[in-house]
């Protein structure tokens, strides 16, 4: 099973903070990526594909910032946030 993660804005426009998927539903027999996961997630919610594809969102993946897809595993945790600025 995988964690996935949604804070800050991205939380708020998606009206969710939390999900758990079993690796399995994303992919049977096969590596599974950060961009499976993106897919997936946008192929069962159509309303969040422009939050995904219209919005700079990081991703970390067991709490480290990733810049390209990543292979997940099980027991992976998976966040989406905005960019963030400070003062």
């Amino acid at each position: 099973m995988i964690t996935v993660l949604f804070f800050a804005s991205l939380r708020d426009q998606l009206n969710c903070e939390k999900i758990q998927l079993e690796i399995t539903t994303l992919k049977d027999n096969s590596v599974v990526t950060t961009a499976d996961l993106t897919t997936y997630l946008c192929q069962q919610n159509p309303a969040w594909l422009p939050v995904f594809n219209d919005q700079k969102v990081f991703t970390a993946v067991n709490q480290d910032i990733i810049q390209s897809p990543q292979e997940l595993n099980d027991g992976d945790e998976v966040a989406f946030f905005p960019p963030v600025t400070g003062g």
